[in-house]
């Protein structure tokens, strides 16, 4: 590189942004620089309808003092945010946006459907699934573990769970991709997400009286919120949060994880020679590359935070990366350790709003990185076709990571219908 100066995080501070390309260049280095610099700073939120100023909680015990309690904390919407919702003008991802007690009722709709026992149920389905993407490829000796795994995985799994047509998995994740990653032309996309939104109300209607509806959309037409019928347009957010954080959250954990331990000789042949670790090297990576670094609230009352003044009625940022890497929680934060005995990252956020579909991102997960070093263990990273998101405001993590390895064997299974669902997408590429 033409300048190995390190990046200095103090004098970017006043100019913050992360919406900014520095931001995205460095990352890790502000990240790490924030939760005992800069615990409590001013920012600016790009969450809402408009960018507007904000307070950043950067701490882990900043973020436990205020993130648990929703009297402290609130996610509910703002009247504007609430009225083009229901106008069917922009959804609201419910239940990230509520409180207890409607917030529980929305939660109790979809729980079992993401709850420790789904998830084990459907692991061997996702196992299968994973053996086949690996096996479309495994005698060519190269693949992208992003584009050829993570990506319809984790779509086809959430079409699953939802109840949405599985064949259409990247109808609804391409332009979710790009809206997350802020990628491509926004002007085009604005279009092809209304578009995408119209299908999905059309689908939701249709489902709601069909018998053969399956995932959370087979139950929603008896379901109530506050002792009424749910209506559509909380039918509507329900499931465009369940394919915002479906679709492209685990695809970008697991993409910055093959790129560490592609990087890191120490830590591939940890999982090598103990592959029963694999489950706390997905924690460590969960705290170490948080794949959704912030998370808005709404301060509902006069707090005291790191010694600094939160008024009532402003708009907070938590951001969950930040304290993940805060050295008065995590011994040597900025390092990977399989073996860190303290696992209670936010990543997944805490108090009400804990992540719904955390039981079966981990399995998912697990599969993935258990059946890529049983079968290509010897990946190589080809570097210079790595693609890192263009911007991490909302989403950090690798669009594409291709790799070479040694040659294998199919496992013998069936890649018809896998390859109906995959092809045309690969092709379209």
């Amino acid at each position: 590189m033409a300048n190995d100066k390190p990046f200095d995080v103090a004098s970017y501070m006043p100019r913050f942004d992360v919406r900014s390309a520095e931001f995205t260049a460095h990352h890790n280095e502000i990240i790490s620089y924030l939760p005992t610099n800069c615990p409590v700073f001013k920012a600016t939120s790009h969450f809402g309808l408009q960018p507007e100023p904000a307070t950043m909680i950067a701490s882990y015990e900043g973020i436990m003092q205020t993130a648990r309690d929703y009297r402290i904390m609130s996610s509910a919407p703002t009247e504007q945010e609430l009225a083009l919702a229901k106008a069917r003008l922009a959804p609201l991802t419910l239940p990230s946006f509520s409180d207890p007690p409607t917030q529980l009722d929305y939660r109790r709709i979809i729980q079992p459907f993401v709850s420790p026992k789904a998830a084990m149920a459907m692991r061997a389905e996702v196992h299968d699934l994973v053996t086949k993407l690996i096996d479309r490829f495994i005698e060519r000796g190269s693949m992208d573990l992003v584009q050829d795994i993570a990506q319809p995985l984790s779509a086809i799994v959430t079409m699953r769970v939802t109840g949405l047509p599985i064949e259409k998995w990247h109808y609804y994740s391409d332009p979710v991709h790009r809206l997350l990653w802020r990628d491509g032309d926004q002007v085009a996309l604005r279009t092809e997400l209304a578009a995408l939104l119209q299908e999905l109300r059309a689908e939701i209607s249709r489902q709601r009286n069909s018998p053969e509806a399956t995932g959370v959309m087979a139950t929603l037409k008896d379901k109530q919120v506050d002792g009424r019928p749910i209506e559509e347009w909380e039918v509507e957010g329900m499931i465009w949060l369940m394919i915002l954080g479906g679709v492209d959250t685990t695809q970008a954990l697991l993409g910055s994880a093959f790129v560490h331990l592609g990087r890191s000789a120490l830590h591939r042949q940890q999982l090598i020679d103990d592959p029963a670790i694999i489950p706390d090297a997905i924690e460590e990576y969960l705290r170490f590359n948080a794949p959704v670094l912030f998370t808005r609230r709404r301060t509902m009352v006069d707090t005291q935070v790191e010694g600094h003044q939160l008024r009532a009625g402003e708009t907070t940022l938590m951001c969950w990366a930040a304290a993940n890497r805060d050295p008065r929680a995590f011994a040597n934060p900025n390092e990977v350790d399989f073996n860190r005995e303290n696992k209670q990252h936010l990543t997944f956020s805490v108090g009400p709003h804990v992540c719904l579909g955390a039981h079966v991102a981990r399995m998912e997960m697990r599969v993935v990185v258990e059946e890529v070093f049983k079968r290509l263990p010897d990946f190589k990273l080809d570097e210079p076709n790595l693609v890192f998101a263009p911007d991490v405001g909302l989403i950090y993590g690798y669009k594409a990571v291709p790799v070479s390895f040694t040659p294998g064997a199919k496992s013998g299974s069936d890649l018809t219908e896998v390859n109906r669902l995959v092809e045309p997408y690969r092709s379209a590429k």
